[in-house]
C-alpha cells in the first residue's frame, strides 16, 4: 500500500528524492542548456550562488537553481543587463539560491 501512496504522490507532482538533491555544476549547465564558463560567470557576478562543494571541491546548486537560471534568461532576453538583474535580486526579489549579500 505505501508504493501505492508513493506513486500517488509522484503522480501529483510531489518532488522526488531526486529533485531535492543540489546540482552539480555540469548537471545545472545540461538542465539549463548554458554552458559551465557561463555559470561560472553568474557567480562571479553574484547572480547564482553555490550551497556547497563535493568533497572533491565542486561546486553544488540548490534544486530552484535551474529556475533562477531560466528567469535570469529570460531577464537578458527581455533586454535588461547583467548588472541590473543582480541589483534587482539585491534588492530582495530573487530566490534563496542565489541571494548575495555583497
Amino acid at each position: 500500500m505505501s508504493s501505492a501512496i508513493n506513486t500517488a504522490d509522484s503522480e501529483c507532482g510531489a518532488p522526488g528524492v531526486e529533485a531535492l538533491k543540489p546540482l552539480k555544476i555540469g548537471t545545472l549547465s545540461r538542465r539549463t542548456g548554458l554552458s559551465r564558463q557561463a555559470l561560472h560567470q553568474y557567480v562571479l557576478l553574484g547572480l547564482l550562488q553555490p550551497v556547497g562543494r563535493t568533497s572533491g571541491g565542486h561546486r553544488l546548486f540548490a534544486p530552484d537553481a535551474v529556475e533562477r537560471v531560466r528567469l535570469i534568461r529570460g531577464l537578458c532576453k527581455s533586454g535588461y543587463t547583467l548588472s541590473e538583474i543582480r541589483n534587482t535580486f539585491r534588492g530582495g526579489l530573487a530566490g534563496k539560491s542565489g541571494d548575495a549579500h555583497a
